[in-house]
């Protein structure tokens, strides 16, 4: 029976490549990383986009699994996600590709997701975030494999335990 509203039984979720939630579920990351960089070529780097909140906790950082080469970038909060804010931070990971990357790891709360969720979009489609607005874009593909990591519970913005 469960003894909590966060507890739905729900452990992975279908949406772009899919979310891992629940006790344990960070400890699963780097092995889900690890069969993409090995689908992907051992050169293909991996994408973290890590809500700025963990900046400060490298016990955490260090459970992701990222290695050296891999993109970590910490993503600011404070607000939603803008265009200029999603294509800013596109061009800057592009910049450090050469292909696409192996996997992009979304890690934290709602607008960490958003951000992971877009960038993975522009990677794998090009264009820039406003041609994407209304949902009617006709560039749309299949986005890059996309594990998120959610940190915090949705509307409640009350931290729930990662691992």
């Amino acid at each position: 029976m469960s003894t909590s509203i966060l507890d739905t039984g729900v452990k992975v979720v279908k949406n772009v490549g899919g979310f891992t939630v629940g006790r344990g579920s960070l400890a699963q990351l780097p092995k889900f990383v690890d069969s993409r960089r090995a689908v992907s070529g051992t050169t293909a780097k991996v994408v973290y986009l890590i809500d700025e909140f963990f900046r400060g906790q490298p016990e955490t950082l260090r459970k992701l699994g990222n290695q050296a080469g891999d993109i970590v970038r910490f993503i600011e909060v404070a607000d939603e996600p803008t265009t200029r804010g999603i294509d800013m931070i596109t061009n800057e990971i592009r910049s450090q590709l050469t292909g696409l990357p192996a996997t992009i790891v979304g890690f934290g709360g709602g607008t960490t997701m958003d951000t992971a969720k877009a960038v993975a979009n522009l990677l794998t489609n090009g264009g820039n975030a406003a041609d994407y607005q209304g949902g009617t874009s006709s560039r749309c593909r299949r986005c890059t494999r996309l594990p998120c990591q959610p940190s915090l519970a949705l509307a409640l913005k009350q931290p729930v335990p990662v691992s």
